[in-house]
């Protein structure tokens, strides 16, 4: 199974702009005009525990930006059982067994050339200065005696690598699922 989506779309910009309240209820404190340049950046806040009176708040701006948004996946299933003999032989120890792999990319992206990313140039996703949104999720199974009620296995291997992009930083996962499942009928009262 193949699918593959793809959609150019144009997004807000986001800013981080600090709000004044009350000594004490903030989270941030003004350090001063560091820069000399007239104005209060970002960097001239920093987080306060208990004398703060700035709070940081994230606002749409009017400034539209290009996105690529990208959604792709492939399947591959094999049934040995479906084309080789299990008379005797490999084919009576192929017969048994199923494996199936699975691919899943997700991007969503500001990457200037949309051929990198409408042709799947792995080396231009997951970018932390382009990538808002992104994923890479493959899965292997070997399964044994798939579908059979008195005894099965189940061999995974899994790993997912995502990268968001929020107002606050980049944020950055990995999940990797090495497992094993077994399921055994004793007998066929149990």
């Amino acid at each position: 199974d193949l699918y593959y989506e793809v959609a150019t779309e144009q997004a807000s910009s986001f800013e981080r702009v600090y709000v004044q309240v009350t000594t004490g209820t903030g989270t941030h404190r003004y350090l001063g005009d560091t820069n000399g340049n007239g104005l209060a950046d970002e960097s001239e806040f920093v987080i306060a525990r208990y004398d703060g009176d700035f709070v940081a708040v994230t606002l749409p701006t009017d400034e539209l930006t290009p996105v690529i948004d990208l959604k792709t996946s492939a399947r591959l299933r094999m049934v040995p059982a479906g084309f080789i003999d299990a008379a005797g032989g490999i084919g009576a120890l192929l017969a048994p067994v199923t494996s199936e792999t699975y691919i899943r990319v997700e991007e969503k992206s500001t990457e200037r050339s949309l051929a990198s990313i409408y042709l799947l140039d792995f080396s231009k996703f997951r970018q932390d200065s382009t990538t808002l949104s992104g994923s890479t999720l493959f899965t292997q199974d070997l399964l044994f005696f798939e579908g059979s009620p008195r005894f099965s296995i189940r061999l995974r291997y899994s790993q997912r690598q995502g990268l968001t992009n929020l107002s606050g930083g980049v944020e950055h996962a990995f999940v990797r699922e090495r497992s094993l499942r077994l399921r055994w009928q004793l007998v066929s009262e149990i």
